[in-house]
């Protein structure tokens, strides 16, 4: 059920950002191109072409990505516990909630990358090596960030249908629930570490026929790449389910002391 929810919305987004940026996806087998869009990301130039219809199709998209989310949570969430309350538009606008604060997070690490980049690749010696390893580090003290900072939504939305609560009430039981806050924010870095992991089992698979480009071809590496990037996929979805269950396992123990 979560790879339903999630692949259908992944493919309508992508369609429509290929509706919207014909140029990408005239050069979506393109390394070249890639490398030249990576290359002003590195930059800091991650706002060219940028404009206001962009904008509120992002929003719109962001929007309806956790919109769709929330109600495909409920159902999922029955699944492991039928006794759970179908609170549905309280799930949404905690998730809504969660997704733009994820995306504050990730604009601050897109201005950070920006700042550290324009830094130490600017002037007659740029420092690729000392470039990375920041943006390595700053990537990691992000992700645990948002582990430490992100454990009330799950909390709310579980508290939510577990109790028959509203969006209010739901944070201030999230809030007052010390026990079970401190138990969620191991579940998230423990959650954490593991898409890190996962990031980068999918960067050494991708690597791995790297030594045989004399062997292969460039049509080779893209069914590889592809696959790589489901198999990624498939991973991180079965893990988001995976904290749910223990984020409900968890409030379930706890109410029934």
């Amino acid at each position: 059920m979560e790879v339903a929810w999630r692949w259908a919305v992944g493919i309508v987004a992508l369609v429509l950002i290929a509706a919207e940026n014909p140029e990408a996806w005239a050069h979506r087998f393109d390394a070249e191109y890639w490398r030249q869009a990576g290359t002003l990301l590195l930059h800091g130039n991650f706002i060219v072409g940028v404009n206001a219809r962009g904008l509120v199709v992002l929003a719109v998209a962001v929007v309806g990505w956790a919109a769709v989310s929330g109600v495909a949570r409920v159902p999922i969430l029955r699944r492991l516990d039928g006794a759970l309350h179908p609170r549905r538009g309280t799930v949404v606008v905690i998730t809504i909630l969660r997704v733009l604060t994820f995306s504050t997070l990730i604009a601050a690490w897109l201005w950070a990358v920006a700042s550290i980049t324009l830094t130490t690749l600017t002037g007659s010696e740029p420092n690729y090596v000392g470039a990375f390893a920041a943006v390595v580090v700053l990537t990691l003290a992000m992700c645990m960030l948002w582990s430490v900072v992100s454990w009330v939504f799950p909390l709310a939305m579980t508290l939510a249908m577990v109790r028959d609560l509203g969006v209010r009430k739901s944070f201030r039981a999230a809030w007052d629930e010390g026990v079970l806050r401190s138990k969620i924010i191991e579940i998230n870095l423990v959650m954490g570490i593991v898409k890190i992991a996962l990031v980068v089992l999918a960067m050494v698979f991708s690597a791995t026929p790297l030594p045989f480009q004399a062997f292969t071809t460039q049509g080779f590496l893209w069914v590889w790449w592809i696959a790589v990037a489901l198999l990624y996929l498939l991973a991180s979805d079965f893990f988001h389910v995976v904290r749910l269950a223990a984020c409900l396992a968890l409030c379930r123990a706890y109410d029934a002391r």
